[in-house]
């Protein structure tokens, strides 16, 4: 899936997916940037570290270096996928995003805590994605003013070669998300609108994507 294709999938009540923005310049939050930015996405890649910040930009233009090496993509490609991610510091940087990808270390407090900063920000169709590989869908959203725009989206590490993405859903989107699954060559009209700007996260670009309920909620 292209950012194209997900402006097609998505009607006038609801705002496309354009930019996306990765809490975190880690091994995880770095690698989930360069694969969305190079999908055609906007991305803001956010860290409260700017030494972390920039090492992740420069781990993605080594990881975009070597694909050029072995004869995966242009300098052409390199290029535009660099200019489509812009670094951040400040949390407020990623109020204008359609999707965050939230790829924080594995504390609950702080991924709660994180969801509620960034509720208040961003527009209400926001959908808040976690990289949790341990805790529960269902309370990292228990804090959430709006709960069922909350899902796992599990990446496996390297993001830029392993394909499979895991998404994970708590009861309360269940039933949405996997109509979106299944639905994907079909009509849509008249699909819950969360649940078609939630493609990106059902069918993540250039993801072969798995879909499971939330084990703990």
């Amino acid at each position: 899936m292209s950012r194209d294709s997900d402006e097609k999938n998505n009607t006038a009540s609801a705002r496309p997916i354009r930019a996306i923005g990765v809490l975190g310049a880690g091994t995880m939050g770095h690698g989930i940037a360069q694969v969305a930015a190079a999908a055609g996405y906007t991305v803001v890649l956010r860290d409260v570290n700017a030494e972390a910040l920039a090492r992740g930009v420069q781990s993605i233009e080594r990881n975009l270096s070597k694909a050029i090496q072995l004869g995966k993509i242009v300098e052409q490609q390199r290029d535009e996928t660099l200019q489509r991610i812009h670094g951040a510091t400040r949390f407020d940087e990623i109020r204008d995003v359609d999707l965050v990808i939230e790829a924080a270390p594995e504390n609950l407090e702080l991924k709660q805590s994180l969801l509620r900063e960034l509720e208040a920000l961003v527009d209400t169709n926001c959908i808040f994605a976690t990289n949790t590989s341990s805790l529960s869908i269902g309370e990292i959203a228990s804090a959430a003013s709006r709960p069922e725009n909350v899902v796992g989206m599990h990446f496996f590490n390297p993001v830029h070669i392993m394909r499979l993405v895991e998404i994970i859903v708590g009861a309360n989107q269940r039933q949405r998300y996997r109509e979106c699954a299944r639905s994907r060559h079909a009509d849509e009209e008249g699909t819950d609108h969360r649940a078609r700007r939630a493609r990106i996260c059902i069918e993540p670009p250039g993801r072969d994507a798995g879909l499971r309920s939330d084990a703990n909620g």
